[in-house]
């Protein structure tokens, strides 16, 4: 209500916060920031966006268009999740680098990331996660879906998902259940 600058500034303001509400940690500052230009950098860019897709006639109903999105969407969010998990901003640095050089090089990270199992384990909830999303963009609506099927079914689609929480939970690299994220305050 009181202009674009005023705008951004809120932005600002409330993903800094976002940040350091995570944790004490300059890369959770970081992380903060870096949603916050995202979110005023897209803003500002909106009208030129459209004139580009405008020019190059772009279907902006059709899959490939939506899909598009999502990766993009989906590259800059996993970015943001490589600075959040980080143990410092050094090691984000250290991350960026080694993504820069050697973009596939899943060695350099796997001390910093995760391990193969859990390199799997990310690779099914991706895998998941984008079909869930596809299947929604094409009008499927999973939940009317699913209350649809006969009883026995739906409460094994429930537990399989209530499992796999719990146990990719529990076994992540270096879990430690004391280790709670927010309790670093």
């Amino acid at each position: 209500r009181k202009g674009k600058p005023r705008k951004y500034l809120n932005v600002f303001i409330t993903f800094v916060v976002s940040g350091l509400w995570h944790g004490v940690g300059v890369h959770y500052l970081v992380w903060g920031v870096y949603h916050a230009l995202l979110q005023i950098i897209g803003d500002i860019l909106a009208p030129l966006r459209a004139k580009g897709l405008g020019l190059v006639r772009a279907n902006k109903e059709c899959f490939s268009f939506r899909l598009g999105q999502k990766i993009i969407t989906f590259a800059f969010v996993t970015y943001g999740w490589l600075i959040f998990r980080a143990n410092s901003l050094g090691d984000a640095v250290r991350l960026t680098k080694a993504l820069a050089v050697r973009p596939f090089s899943l060695t350099q990270l796997d001390s910093l990331l995760f391990s193969d199992k859990e390199f799997r384990v990310f690779v099914i909830a991706t895998t998941v996660l984008l079909a869930v999303s596809i299947m929604q963009s094409r009008g499927v609506k999973i939940r009317e879906t699913l209350s649809r099927q006969n009883l026995w079914f739906r409460w094994a689609v429930c537990l399989a998902a209530i499992f796999a929480v719990i146990i990719f939970g529990l076994y992540g690299h270096g879990f430690n259940a004391s280790d709670f994220l927010y309790m670093q305050y």
